[in-house]
């Protein structure tokens, strides 16, 4: 499939809402993602893209849905995430947001290396994942063709991938579906708020009931301006709407 770039056509252009509850500006996959969970519940939801749907980093990644490695805070997050990958093409109509369990394998070539290994296994097994510890020959049984020193190695064979490239476009045509509006070569350039609230995201005015998502590249998050906009957006939260608890994003 040709690689997703401005210059791709246009391929989700809905008709501006007078009204939304929840304006999601950015439709990389967290965004996309966000933005179907939204409607599904049932909220009326406007997705904004400046480029095109997975235009960045989302179509351009390996699109690991993967367990196996992860820190102790996100361990349960990915292994409901897995879950839920497994059922959205189903769920959704759509074969593009399929999911292959190709399972994980990491290979060590050092005991210190191994031994981070073992001590990650037991937090696997906390959570009752099936990760397993491999030995040397275990893994050249697996990968023959490996080369190198190996003395050991771990596999989760419940972690797989999904397709970046389609599968996006693919939830953004699912959230679509549900009711929200997918509008790409739409840059949120200034965001004016009225009591609080966000009515002017662009040129026309716009409506929101609740709030604004903010969604970026992990390795922008902390770039000087990124970091003063969220935590403007949550000062203004936290005076403007009371009654909704409010946090920081953990790292």
């Amino acid at each position: 499939m040709p690689m997703i770039t401005e210059q791709s056509p246009l391929a989700f252009s809905d008709p501006l809402p007078a009204q939304a509850d929840v304006v999601v500006i950015g439709a990389g996959v967290a965004g996309t993602a966000a933005a179907y969970f939204l409607a599904e519940k049932g909220v009326k939801v406007l997705l904004c893209e400046k480029g095109r749907v997975a235009g960045e980093q989302s179509s351009r990644n390996w699109g690991w849905v993967r367990q196996q490695g992860r820190d102790w805070a996100e361990l349960p997050v990915m292994m409901e995430a897995n879950r839920i990958w497994r059922g959205l093409a189903e769920k959704t109509g759509e074969a593009d947001l399929a999911f292959t369990p190709s399972g994980c394998l990491y290979v060590s070539d050092s005991a210190a290396s191994l031994a981070k290994y073992e001590c990650w296994h037991e937090l696997a097994k906390r959570h009752q994942l099936d990760t397993g510890m491999l030995t040397a020959a275990e893994v050249a049984a697996r990968a023959p063709g490996l080369q190198g020193r190996c003395v050991g190695g771990m596999v989760t064979e419940s972690d797989g991938r999904a397709e970046p490239s389609v599968a996006v476009p693919a939830l953004a045509r699912a959230a679509r579906a549900r009711g929200a509006a997918v509008i790409e070569d739409c840059a949120v350039r200034c965001l004016d708020l009225e009591a609080g609230r966000l009515v002017r995201p662009f040129g026309p005015s716009l409506k929101s009931r609740f709030a604004c998502f903010v969604v970026s590249l992990e390795s922008t998050a902390e770039r000087p301006k990124v970091k003063a906009f969220r935590e403007w957006l949550l000062e203004e939260a936290k005076t403007s709407m009371p009654a909704i608890q409010v946090s920081s994003p953990g790292p």
